[in-house]
């Protein structure tokens, strides 16, 4: 660790990523030079007089360094630096390589950037960039011995020298199977990156990114020989600044644990623990070729077919269908594929690569053979998409989730809770849909996968697992941030219960009317605002973890849940269902359940064999393995401080309309604050409780019946996938098209037009753009698991 505190500052990744745009300013033009522009992308291994990629530094000056790589022409450098305060800072430049009476030099625009994304946050933001002025690389010698005179803005000279990262370091090769040295990035969140060079087994990796009070670099080093580190995430400050004399910055404060996995030379994943771990690839900058790109590795490739964008819900077992290429680029036979997974607890694929199941999120290798080829396909695991974010506390509002990853609203923007970044003051009313903005407020949020929409704010749960709020701050908790008081216009993370970093991890999250709750890839849960079920009974402003039956541990083993008003359901993988939450109170006032308990049949026993629950105002519905539908008021009555469960409080099936038997053949449920919801398994759609037939009608329960649609109310056909809010619902059907009926006093059924508060709408009508345009959701089959049904 000794040459690692020398070494101190100097890392600059490739942050630079979202200014370059990943090389795009490449002359692809160059391809056809001499050796003097080909690629040297081994530590030490340049071609004769040219510049060797690695890690830079002055011996007798240690805390400042800088990575330098080159990619044909083409030339990469991030400096790690310190500013007034001591706060580490970084800068990057990229430019071409020329030789200048026979010494190779560098030439660029050095550049600042600021209000990106942090290593502990899982949600993205694009930085914004600085010209701080031109820097000049003068380069002698090659490999080991290279030399540099480096010229920075200000006219600071520099001479430095290759890194040793451990004693003799620079004669050692690295190990095959490590990372190639030079530039790694995450192409869909550009803005950050990552320096990386081993000599032997030791890798030296500088992160770049952001922190509260701008750029941050952190440093990782330690033994990467069997593909995999866990060490200090290392924090340096009070070294020198870009123009300042020099100053030794003391040593370095560990920022948690960091692991990097390396299965291949060109590809691996990087995570600070605790947060989702992302895919990082060579950052290419110089627009090469793959083969030149990772030279030491070969040009053997494996790719998707199936799912084409790489990405493999969590839970769900899914289709895979891969190419593997062999060094020549040719195709290898699919029946002589075979396919293993490093991280066998989290990933099972079929070893003849036809499926693929996961059960944490994050990115992970899985290796695809065939005889002597093999090559490393990276997988990444995203929560379960879903369509409709409507749910039984949803009063006056409407909440998708575009193919794109768009959320888009319309309806009542009560509390702001539309997402427009404007007040209900500005806007009232939006009768047609509109996507939500991000944070910054100029554009359309992407990279949602579910969302949920509760009484006075909503939620987005991103592919990467992390959860954005907006809206009201009901009770001053439901956003899940302490430094939020009356709400928020536009979207914030909610954070972590350390309170130290964003919440992550989450798969599934769904909001009442003042509670929230997000289940997490290990089976566990989280909830905030009130009657959490943490076993105090007490708020909670941000996630806390729910507890076990007998309080003695958290909740496990889950894999769905719902919230309601004041409550919550939680479904376990083998079939049982918990609630926690509000409790009626007889003669006092409202108590909660300070931790689940299980429901139960009338018959006393536990309600099992479910594969999917949701839960309305006061009442809430199951689906039972058998294709029936269970129904109940959950909680019960605090009588002298005891809780009884009354019988109207237990499960019990819900009856056939004609037969009077066993209601079965149905594949999902959908509970509003007072009309139920299910899909059979023909696409029809039934409604029961507060109505029938698609219309709003006085009286309890009703037997059910099915949804008519337009005009000619005939029945509602073709559904693949069903929604219910307060007073009005939705329906998704097979070609993409939505359907919407009920209550329309404020738009939220998407028709262009509000309508009188006492008329509901008898049948279900498509959803509008505008008067020309229809909503549409494309191909249905991004969302796999439609009916939100646990898996076998």
């Amino acid at each position: 660790m000794k040459f690692i505190r020398l070494f101190c500052a100097m890392l600059c990744t490739a942050l630079l990523l979202a200014a370059c745009g990943g090389g795009s300013n490449a002359d692809s033009a160059q391809s056809g030079k001499s050796a003097q522009t080909a690629v040297a992308t081994q530590a030490g291994a340049g071609l004769a007089g040219m510049p060797a990629n690695g890690w830079y530094w002055n011996p007798v000056q240690s805390g400042t360094g800088f990575m330098f790589e080159m990619q044909r022409d083409k030339g990469f450098v991030g400096f790690f630096l310190y500013d007034d305060l001591g706060n580490p800072v970084w800068y990057v430049s990229q430019g071409v390589v020329t030789q200048v009476n026979g010494a190779y030099q560098f030439k660029g625009m050095l550049q600042s950037y600021e209000n990106g994304q942090a290593a502990d946050s899982g949600t993205y933001r694009s930085p914004v960039a600085r010209d701080v002025g031109e820097v000049l690389i003068v380069f002698s010698g090659s490999g080991k011995d290279t030399k540099t005179t480096v010229t920075l803005p200000g006219g600071r000279v520099l001479n430095a020298e290759r890194f040793p990262i451990v004693p003799g370091g620079l004669d050692m090769a690295p190990n095959p199977a490590a990372p190639e040295t030079g530039w790694y990035w995450n192409p869909e969140q550009g803005g950050r990156g990552w320096a990386i060079e081993v000599q032997g087994n030791t890798v030296f990796m500088a992160m770049f990114h952001y922190g509260t009070s701008g750029p941050a670099w952190h440093i990782v080093s330690g033994d990467l020989s069997n593909g995999k580190l866990l060490t200090d995430f290392q924090r340096y400050s009070g070294g020198q600044t870009i123009t300042g004399n020099y100053r030794s910055p003391p040593s370095s404060v560990s920022a948690g644990q960091y692991e990097l996995r390396f299965p291949e030379g060109c590809v691996g994943t990087a995570a600070l623990q605790g947060m989702t771990t992302e895919l990082i690839q060579r950052f290419n900058f110089g627009l090469v070729t793959p083969s030149q790109l990772c030279t030491a590795h070969g040009p053997a490739a494996a790719t998707f077919q199936a799912p084409a964008d790489g990405k493999v819900p969590w839970n769900l077992a899914t289709p895979l269908q891969v190419t593997l290429r062999n060094d020549a680029g040719s195709v290898l036979p699919q029946t002589s594929l075979s396919c293993s997974a490093a991280d066998s607890g989290v990933i099972t694929v079929a070893s003849d690569c036809s499926s693929i199941k996961a059960s944490r999120l994050g990115s992970f290798p899985v290796k695809v053979s065939s005889g002597d080829t093999s090559a490393i396909l990276m997988v990444k695991v995203i929560p379960q998409r879903f369509w409709s974010g409507l749910r039984g506390t949803s009063l006056a509002g409407s909440l998708v989730v575009m193919p794109n990853g768009g959320p888009w609203s319309w309806g009542n923007n009560y509390l702001g809770v539309l997402g427009r970044g404007v007040p209900a003051s500005v806007l009232r009313i939006a009768e047609t849909p509109a996507p939500v903005v991000a944070t910054t407020g100029r554009t359309a949020m992407l990279g949602a996968v579910q969302a949920s929409l509760g009484a006075g704010n909503a939620m987005a749960l991103t592919e990467n697992g992390t959860v954005w709020t907006w809206g009201g701050n009901q009770t001053f908790a439901t956003s899940g941030r302490n430094d939020v008081i009356d709400g928020t216009l536009l979207p914030l993370a909610v954070r972590n219960p350390q309170e130290s970093a964003d919440l992550s991890h989450v798969v599934q999250v769904e909001v009442g009317t003042t509670n929230a709750v997000a289940l997490l890839d290990d089976g566990q849960v989280v909830a905030w605002g009130t009657c959490t079920g943490s076993g105090d009974g007490f708020i909670h402003s941000t996630p806390v973890y729910v507890r076990n039956v007998a309080g003695t541990g958290n909740l496990g083993n889950i894999v769905a849940v719902a919230a309601g008003k004041n409550s919550y359901m939680a479904l376990s993988a083998d079939g049982r269902v918990y609630y926690w939450g509000y409790q009626r109170a007889a003669f006092t006032s409202n108590e909660c359940a300070v931790q689940p308990s299980l429901v139960k049949r009338v018959d006393g026993s536990d309600l099992s064999d479910i594969v999917g629950i949701s839960l309305g105002g006061d009442y809430a519905l199951a689906l039972s393995r058998d294709s029936s539908v269970w129904e109940w008021v959950p909680g019960g009555i605090i009588m002298d401080g005891k809780l009884e469960v009354p019988a109207s409080r237990l499960a019990k099936q819900v009856q056939d309309p004609n037969s009077g038997g066993i209601w079965a053949g149905l594949t999902m449920v959908a509970a509003g604050a007072t009309q139920a919801l299910a899909m059979d398994k023909n696409g029809g759609v039934h409604s029961w409780r507060g109505g029938a037939s698609g219309r709003m009608i006085a009286g309890s329960l009703v037997k059910p019946k099915q949804v008519a649609q337009g005009t000619d109310k005939a029945p509602l056909s073709n559904v693949v996938s069903i929604a219910a809010g307060s007073l009005h619902y939705q329906a998704l059907l097979k070609d993409g098209s939505l359907m919407t009926w009920g209550y329309n006093e404020y738009g939220q059924m998407g028709y262009g037009v509000t309508t009188d508060p006492t008329y509901y709408a008898p049948a279900a009508f498509q959803v509008l753009i505008s008067s020309t345009e229809k909503v549409k959701f494309g191909s249905v089959a991004v969302y796999p698991n439609l009916t939100r049904a646990r898996q076998p």
